[in-house]
């Protein structure tokens, strides 16, 4: 099954301060070890950016930060088009989510995809209508997780 990745959880992977690093980190590990196909709206670009900017304070990490998530093997990009658009409205009215976490949801969904998120929130508020994991419990789901 594909995984669309929630940006709590890209960057959770990516700064070792952030609670549930090591969960996060080592979920982003298995799926480029796996190759299961990654889904990413295109809005994961801009906040990832936006959000490692603003805790670094510094444009080039939040360009490596980008970049280096633009060349994840497995990965494929969905565009935020007036279709993805006009369900993640949908998701957000139906669920009452914020606007970028629809957008996740919205991805997840329309690619028949579980979403991994650190996000409480999000989470709750999509009930079973989308599948929401965080990393730990999509970690403990894998076959070869009896470590």
């Amino acid at each position: 099954m594909s995984v669309t990745l929630d940006a709590s959880v890209l960057l959770a992977a990516r700064f070792a301060a952030e609670p549930h690093h090591g969960e996060a980190e080592r979920a982003l590990r298995a799926l480029i070890e796996s190759g299961e196909p990654l889904v990413l709206p295109t809005l994961a670009l801009v906040e990832i950016s936006a959000a490692v900017a603003r805790k670094c304070g510094r444009a080039d990490r939040a360009e490596e930060a980008v970049a280096a998530l633009r060349k994840l093997p497995n990965q494929s990009a969905m565009p935020l088009t007036e279709s993805v658009a006009h369900e993640a409205a949908g998701i957000a009215a139906r669920r009452g989510l914020r606007g970028a976490d629809a957008v996740y949801a919205a991805t997840a969904h329309l690619t028949g995809s579980v979403l991994l998120t650190l996000d409480k929130e999000l989470r709750r508020r999509t009930g079973n209508s989308i599948p929401c994991q965080t990393p730990a419990e999509w970690l403990g789901d894998r076959p070869d997780s009896a470590e």
